[in-house]
């Protein structure tokens, strides 16, 4: 459901029922992530909130563990949201750092690295729009 509501542009309703399910299932790591990375990196300002997006992706780290790189890129995307890049610079470079010690392909990395250029440029994270816009 949540995949089909962000390719159907349907992007509050998506934050809206990932709240529902982090409700239903508060130690669910991956949908407390799946929240965070929503309120973060969506293409409609009304489906986003920086702080918000801070919360969730920090209770989804701590549900998971902290060396979880791609929860790790989620926290940094939500600290670039709500505009703290120096923050989101530091926990790309943690996540970069863990990919690293994991011997992650260098497509992984490749990834990362693109994301933290972006921070660096103050520039967040967005989702892509569906295909035809929304």
């Amino acid at each position: 459901l949540n995949d089909w509501l962000a390719a159907s542009g349907r992007f509050v309703e998506r934050v809206e029922v990932l709240e529902r399910a982090s409700g239903l299932c508060p130690e669910s790591a991956s949908t407390l992530n799946n929240l965070a990375w929503a309120l973060a990196t969506s293409p409609d300002p009304a489906a986003r909130s920086g702080t918000r997006a801070v919360q969730w992706a920090r209770r989804a780290l701590a549900v998971r563990g902290a060396d979880d790189p791609a929860f790790l890129d989620t926290l940094a995307a939500a600290y670039a949201e709500a505009g703290d890049f120096p923050e989101a610079i530091r926990i790309e470079e943690r996540a970069l750092a863990v990919l690293s010690r994991a011997g992650a392909p260098p497509e992984v990395t490749a990834a990362f690295e693109r994301t933290l250029a972006g921070f660096r440029a103050h520039e967040p994270v967005r989702d892509p729009a569906p295909a035809g816009g929304s």
